[in-house]
């Protein structure tokens, strides 16, 4: 409020997922607040890596803050630093609307995931079968 950017923060609406990679192109910034949970990596995360749009997640998980730790344009903080997300969202702002973040050949894209996936069965496989 103080920054005068209340009326740009929007909490959307349901999207239905075949929509999210339109709808994401449209967002100045990616916010993933998640709360403790058991699940290890929210699956959102592989959608807003795959967009070329920063991202600002809040998350106490060990796992996602080591795979987010070096990626371009990414901001992670931990649910209890309240100074540290209010200074990303400040930066954001200031940096302006529509920013581009190049983040290709990170390895998180289905393609890549399904080559992985692949190479292991086929070692899998061959151990069994010889």
């Amino acid at each position: 409020a103080r920054l005068g950017v209340t009326d740009m923060v929007v909490d959307h609406p349901f999207v239905p997922y075949r929509e999210i990679g339109t709808f994401m192109q449209t967002a100045d910034l990616l916010v993933s607040l998640n709360h403790r949970t058991r699940q290890r990596v929210p699956a959102k995360i592989y959608d807003y890596l795959m967009s070329d749009r920063p991202m600002l997640v809040v998350a106490d998980n060990p796992e996602l803050q080591r795979m987010l730790g070096e990626v371009d344009g990414v901001d992670l903080h931990r649910l209890d630093d309240l100074d540290g997300v209010a200074a990303s969202l400040e930066r954001a702002v200031l940096a302006g609307r529509g920013r581009q973040i190049p983040r290709r050949g990170l390895g998180f894209d289905s393609a890549t995931a399904s080559a992985k996936l692949a190479r292991i069965l086929d070692v899998v496989t061959r151990e069994r079968a010889g």
